[in-house]
C-alpha cells in the first residue's frame, strides 16, 4: 500500500512538471506570435509612413499599405499619375519612419511593378493617387526577422528555462531526499523488528524461570523481588509481542483472519480478563447492550486487543478512581462501539497526533505513565484493516471518548 502511494505520488508530480512544462512551451509560443504581429503592424505603420513623406506636397494622398497575413504578402494594386520615386528617395523616407517606430532589424527594400511571392515581404503602394496608377509599390524584406523576434523573447525564454531546471532540481533533490529518508527509515524497522525478536526469547524465559522457581521453591512464591521480576518482565514482552504485532500488520505478513464474530460476546470476554487491572485501582466498568447479539466479520485475537488496548487506556490515565462505560451504537450497516472514561482527557492539540508512533501525552519531559506509544497505533491500524474508522472526543481534566466503528456483517 505503502509504494502504491509512493507511486502515485510520483506520477502526479512528474505529472505536474511536464504540465507546467506545455504551459511555459505555449505562453512562448504565444508570446512569440503577439510580437510578431506587433511587428508586422509597426512595419506597416512605418512603410506608410514612408510613402507619406514621399507624398508630402500631395494633400490628396490616399495610401494603401498591408501586411504579410499567414506568411503570405499582399499589396493592393492603385493607379498611380506620377512616376515612381528614386531608389535613394525612398530608403531616406523608409530609413525615418523605422527609426520612428524604433525597428532595428535589418532590412531590403526594392522598388517594383510585379508582385512578390517572397514569403515574409511588405508591400506598399508608392504613390497616393487613385487614378492613372503605374503599380509601382514599395517592397521590404526582413532577413533576420526570426533572429530579430528571439532577440525581443531572449529574457522570458532564458528565465523559463532557468525556472524550469530550478524545479526540476527541487523536484529531483527531494525526491532523492525522500527515498534517502525512506531507507533510513526501513533500517530502523528492521532494526526495531530484529531488536524486538532477539529480546523476545530471554524475556519469554525469565518469565519461565521466575514462575518455575516460584513453584519450585514455595517460600519464594510471595518474595517481592520475584514478584518484580515475573511482573517487569511481562509488560516488557507485551511490548515486544505488540512491536512484532504492528510490524507484521504494516508490511502485510500477518493477514487478518476473519470469522463470524458476536461482538457483545468478544466484549464481554475481554472485560472479564481485566476485571483483575480495574479492581486493583477500584474502578467501575459498565456495559449493558441493548442487542444479545450484534455479529460483525473480524479477527478475534486483534480486534479483542483493540478492546483491551482502550480499555487499559482507561484505566491508566485516570487520576481517581476509574469509571468506564462501554456502549453500542448501532445503524443500518455499521456499529459505533464507544468507550467513554473519566480519565485526565487529551487537550485539542494532541489529539492530531495520538495515533502516531512513539508519540505519547506528556507534561514537559515528564512521562507519568509507562509504554512505549504503541497502543493506539496498533488500535488504529487494525480498525483500519477491518474497513472501520476510530475518532476521539475528549476535553483536558474531562474524560476521553473513543468510538470505535465497525461495518456489521451483511
Amino acid at each position: 500500500m505503502k509504494a502504491y502511494k509512493e507511486s502515485i505520488t510520483l506520477f502526479i508530480s512528474i505529472a505536474a512538471i511536464l504540465l507546467l512544462l506545455y504551459f511555459q512551451i505555449s505562453w512562448l509560443q504565444q508570446s512569440r506570435s503577439l510580437l510578431e504581429e506587433q511587428f508586422d503592424q509597426k512595419v506597416d505603420m512605418a512603410m506608410c509612413m514612408a510613402v507619406n513623406y514621399l507624398n508630402a506636397d500631395s494633400p490628396t494622398a490616399t495610401l494603401s499599405c498591408a501586411a504579410p497575413i499567414n506568411n503570405t504578402p499582399k499589396c493592393e494594386d492603385k493607379v498611380v499619375s506620377s512616376s515612381p520615386f528614386s531608389i535613394e528617395d525612398t530608403e531616406i523616407a523608409l530609413q525615418r519612419a523605422m527609426e520612428f517606430y524604433n525597428i532595428d532589424a535589418y532590412y531590403q527594400v526594392e522598388i517594383t511593378q510585379k508582385k512578390s511571392n517572397k514569403t515574409g515581404t511588405y508591400c506598399c503602394a508608392l504613390t497616393p493617387f487613385s487614378i492613372n496608377s503605374d503599380g509601382h509599390r514599395m517592397q521590404v524584406s526582413f532577413p533576420g526577422k526570426s533572429a530579430y523576434i528571439f532577440k525581443e523573447i531572449r529574457f522570458m525564454l532564458i528565465s523559463s528555462i532557468l525556472i524550469l531546471l530550478l524545479i526540476s532540481g527541487l523536484f529531483a533533490l527531494i525526491n532523492w531526499m525522500l527515498h534517502r529518508q525512506k531507507r533510513v527509515a526501513q533500517r530502523n524497522i528492521d532494526f526495531f523488528n530484529n531488536m524486538a525478536h532477539e529480546f523476545k526469547t530471554p524475556l519469554t524465559n525469565i518469565q519461565l524461570a521466575s514462575n518455575l522457581l516460584a513453584k519450585k521453591e514455595t517460600h519464594l512464591k510471595d518474595n517481592r523481588y520475584l514478584q518484580i521480576v515475573s511482573d517487569e518482565g511481562k509488560k516488557l514482552r507485551e511490548q515486544v509481542e505488540r512491536i512484532l504485532q504492528i510490524s507484521k500488520l504494516e508490511s502485510g505478513e500477518d493477514i487478518l483472519h476473519k470469522e463470524k464474530i458476536d461482538l457483545v460476546q468478544l466484549l464481554n470476554e475481554t472485560i472479564h480478563g481485566m476485571q483483575v487491572a480495574l479492581e486493583d485501582k477500584g474502578g467501575q466498568l459498565i456495559f449493558q447492550p441493548n442487542n444479545s447479539h450484534l455479529f460483525v466479520e473480524a479477527d478475534r485475537f486483534h480486534l479483542a486487543n483493540v478492546f483491551r488496548n482502550l480499555i487499559d487506556n482507561a484505566i491508566k490515565y485516570c487520576d481517581h478512581t476509574p469509571q468506564i462505560q462501554i456502549s453500542l451504537v448501532q445503524d443500518e450497516k455499521d456499529i459505533n462501539i464507544q468507550f467513554q472514561d473519566n480519565g485526565v482527557g487529551i487537550c485539542k492539540s494532541n489529539q492530531a497526533f495520538i495515533f502516531e508512533k512513539f508519540q505519547r501525552i506528556s507534561t514537559g519531559n515528564v512521562h507519568d505513565k509507562k509504554g512505549f506509544g504503541l497502543g493506539l497505533v496498533y488500535v488504529k491500524k487494525v480498525v483500519e484493516l477491518h474497513k472501520g474508522m476510530i475518532r476521539v472526543i475528549s476535553n483536558l481534566k474531562k474524560g476521553s471518548r473513543f468510538d470505535v466503528i465497525l461495518p456489521l456483517q451483511s
